[in-house]
């Protein structure tokens, strides 16, 4: 699978007050990147309403996509908060998981999809690599981490 991941569209230590302004700011991002459609943040929102994205690894985070007609190119990337934002737990949404870093992922076919979100949640189950993502100041290091550890 060749998934864009660059440091353009990572972004560190974002100092937000709610998911919609995590989905607002990525999205626009990923648009401004030709990553995704002008309906994407629309529709991540709509998603995550439904299939809520928070999972209580070590470090909580957010696993947030929607469906691959409103995604251009496949990508993968982050944002690390500087303050947790209150996400409903994926599965369990009556719990709300306060997460820290929110990944974002664009798949076009669904055959990868399956694949690639096992990868993914192989490298969220590791403290220390969420450690060292979250730590990072750094796009080109997260850049590093991500690539060592799912391509």
């Amino acid at each position: 699978m060749a998934l864009f991941i660059d440091e353009r569209i990572i972004l560190t230590n974002l100092n937000l007050k709610d998911n919609y302004d995590v989905f607002q700011v990525m999205g626009k991002k990923l648009f401004e990147e030709g990553l995704v459609t002008d309906r994407f943040i629309e529709e991540i929102i709509n998603r995550e309403e439904k299939y809520p994205t928070g999972l209580p690894t070590k470090i909580p985070i957010s696993l947030c996509h929607t469906d691959s007609e409103h995604v251009k190119q496949p990508f993968l990337t982050l944002a690390t908060l500087t303050n947790p934002i209150p996400f409903h737990e994926m599965g369990n949404s009556k719990n709300i998981q306060d997460v820290k870093i929110a990944f974002f992922l664009g798949i076009i076919d669904k055959k990868e999809h399956i694949d690639f979100l096992r990868k993914i949640m192989t490298l969220v189950r590791s403290e220390d690599i969420l450690t060292s993502i979250y730590r990072s100041k750094s796009a080109k290091q997260i850049k590093k981490i991500l690539c060592k550890n799912l391509l």
